[in-house]
């Protein structure tokens, strides 16, 4: 009977965690690469000559199209 108790509560715990492994692993891949760009990155962008205000605001909507579009 303990045995079976004990078996149990070990399913009940393993279940739980392979749950919010695969619940963290989903989060994960869903927020991969949505992030505005850094200050490095528009430094980049400006030695490559895309310096102009009117560029930086272009990427920015980009990004947040980007983001309102593939947003779930």
């Amino acid at each position: 009977m303990s045995d079976s108790l004990l078996g149990s509560i070990i399913v009940t715990v393993a279940t739980g965690a392979l749950f919010l492994a695969v619940q963290t692993a989903e989060k994960a891949f869903s927020t991969a690469g949505k992030y505005p760009p850094t200050n490095y990155e528009f430094n980049i962008l400006k030695k490559a000559g895309y310096s102009s205000e009117k560029n930086r605001k272009t990427i920015k909507d980009d990004f947040t199209t980007y983001e309102t579009i593939y947003k779930k």
